[in-house]
């Protein structure tokens, strides 16, 4: 079987769907199977706030809905295999497409104005086409039977999963040199994700607000880019001038394991997902976390976290923080069924569940 792949999102950044590609490119069979993986041309422009639109416009409505068609054909693809979101309309071309949320649906605010605008008009037109659709999860799928009932007997969940790269660190000497790289404390509350509304980055940096600097273990937060977020990113500045926490923009996976092995808590009060990658691999690093009961969450991590009922009150959030950090016992346990609960969630099973739904397709 010849799988054509749009590998655009590997040009975009280093967030969930493309992790979830790179999963996927590593595990797949390729003693049985060809796998051609494409990737939009960059354009040129010495502008760099309008190169990036161009890019964006270039590749959503040209690359994608022009070139890929073209290039499926030539490359004598029996299956064309978008990992995020968006593919081609053009009929005839048996194709799969993963949807990981249907939040820019949902809440079309919370993005920005472009991706919200062509995601709300390109997606009746994939839906309406002859596309196969993979769900990472049963919550997306009836997130898209919600909008789309029609196209019910072409979804396949296939859940996502992690990377075997998130594991547990034995090399203390590696820790500690990260420690000194970023100048991390001996304790500390990580949270992972992009700064946009849905995260709710903003209810966590709200609690550290109010507290006293002693209150709680500094907080360290990754976060690469984002939107929306001029808020956010005013609080930062004033919580990092108290020394209350650092902010990590640029960091390689092995550095990010690394942190997720030193931290005390992972902390995600994100407020919609299809998945959830950053709790899973903290899991995967023996981290306890404290997520959302909410979206897919409930349904990934429900016996493995503890769940915040409401991730807007600030109360909870800092009541679900001291419970960890005041019992040993709790925090022990977490560990414990978060580990388990990471090793069901491999690239492997997910590769395979995959393959298995493309031979079905194509027959």
């Amino acid at each position: 079987m010849k799988i054509v792949i749009d590998a655009t999102t590997l040009t975009i950044n280093n967030g969930g769907v493309s992790s979830y590609l790179r999963g996927l490119l590593e595990e797949f069979n390729y003693s049985s199977n060809q796998i051609e993986t494409l990737l939009p041309p960059k354009i040129n422009i010495p502008v760099k706030f309008l190169a990036k639109k161009a890019q964006t416009l270039y590749r959503e409505l040209y690359w994608q809905q022009r070139i890929l068609p073209k290039a499926y054909t030539k490359h004598n693809g029996d299956i064309l295999f978008s990992p995020s979101h968006l593919i081609t309309i053009q009929k005839g071309i048996k194709k799969v497409v993963t949807f990981h949320d249907m939040y820019i649906m949902r809440n079309p605010k919370s993005f920005r104005k472009w991706h919200a605008l062509y995601s709300n008009y390109i997606y009746p037109k994939i839906f309406e086409s002859d596309a196969y659709f993979i769900a990472i999860s049963e919550f997306t799928k009836m997130e898209i039977l919600n909008y789309f009932p029609k196209c019910s007997d072409r979804i396949r969940v296939v859940k996502s999963a992690i990377s075997r790269e998130f594991r547990e660190i034995v090399d203390q000497s590696y820790l500690d040199r990260i420690k000194l790289k970023y100048n991390l404390p001996s304790e500390f509350i990580l949270t992972v994700g992009s700064l946009e509304p849905r995260k709710n980055i903003i209810s966590i940096l709200k609690l550290y607000d109010r507290i006293e600097s002693n209150e709680l273990p500094m907080l360290v937060l990754v976060s690469p880019d984002g939107w929306n977020n001029q808020h956010e990113i005013d609080i930062i500045r004033r919580l990092i001038t108290k020394k209350k926490m650092i902010w990590l923009t640029d960091i390689i996976r092995d550095e990010l394991i690394a942190l997720y092995n030193l931290a005390l808590i992972f902390l995600y009060p994100s407020l919609y997902e299809g998945f959830g990658m950053p709790p899973m691999e903290a899991m995967a690093c023996k981290c306890p976390v404290i997520t959302s009961n909410n979206s897919s969450l409930t349904e990934y991590y429900s016996d493995s976290a503890l769940l915040l009922n409401n991730p807007l009150s600030i109360d909870e959030l800092g009541f679900n923080l001291s419970k960890i950090l005041n019992d040993r016992n709790l925090s022990i346990s977490l560990i414990e069924k978060g580990y388990n609960n990471a090793l069901k969630y491999s690239f492997s099973r997910t590769a395979e569940e995959t393959f298995s739904y493309f031979n079905e397709i194509v027959g």
